[in-house]
């Protein structure tokens, strides 16, 4: 699909619009970005925090079940 562009003064107006609303979006698409990776972290330190309970019960689990045996 090809862009019809207008021609002089008008057309120089269109392509700056086009490029406020480019520069936009890109802005607002690293905005989004920072927020993913920040959630990430988060994400990542809570599985780190239940895999470390996880094997403090599981070794819990094994010294019942040795006690019992």
């Amino acid at each position: 699909m090809r862009l019809r562009v207008p021609t002089g003064r008008p057309g120089r107006l269109w392509l700056r619009r086009r490029l406020a609303v480019a520069r936009r979006g890109h802005d607002v698409l690293e905005q989004k970005q920072h927020a993913l990776r920040r959630q990430l972290e988060r994400v990542e330190e809570l599985r780190e925090e239940a895999r470390r309970e996880w094997e403090a019960r599981a070794a819990d689990a094994e010294r019942w079940w040795q006690r019992a045996a």
